[in-house]
């Protein structure tokens, strides 16, 4: 991905040069766009999985950004104006998911019930969707990885 030209001014130079406190926690996959931000490093903190949902880097990381953030609005004295951002990287963890039950495979139970499937879930009629869901085949692998789930993997899967 192409870097922001360094004489383009970016959201956080605008408000930083307005006198604003910049500042920006979470995944840093910017290109040159958190000019202006003073940017807290990325950390984990301990999470507790369930063997049903295993937890990976994404969710600790998320964890600690979401803390640091609060930390901040808590404890902020106000002094000027600020401008904060909280990024996470979630929804990720379900591509890790996918990937851990690919193919044919039996779920591990959770508590609860499962969530009913989308009422579109069984649509035979390819013709009538629109470009984007015809062609969702070759954009990702995790759709590749799902051939051989039942209806029941789906359920778990919206859960997850």
């Amino acid at each position: 991905m192409p870097s922001i030209p360094e004489n383009m001014p970016t959201i956080g130079t605008l408000f930083y040069n307005a006198g604003y406190k910049t500042i920006h926690f979470g995944k840093t996959h910017d290109s040159g766009s958190l000019k202006g931000f003073e940017v807290e490093p990325v950390k984990e903190l301990p999470v507790d999985g369930k063997k049903a949902w295993p937890v990976n880097y994404d969710t600790k990381q998320d964890r600690y950004t979401t803390k640091k953030t609060v930390d901040f609005l808590n404890n902020y004295q106000k002094d000027k104006p600020y401008f904060a951002v909280a990024e996470l990287n979630n929804p990720h963890n379900i591509c890790g998911w996918v990937g851990e039950n690919k193919g044919y495979h039996e779920n591990t139970p959770i508590s609860g019930e499962l969530p009913p499937l989308p009422g579109n879930f069984d649509d035979k009629d390819f013709k009538k969707r629109c470009l984007p869901v015809k062609y969702i085949c070759c954009t990702h692998r995790r759709l590749a990885q799902t051939e051989g789930w039942d209806e029941n993997n789906f359920r778990h899967y919206l859960a997850a």
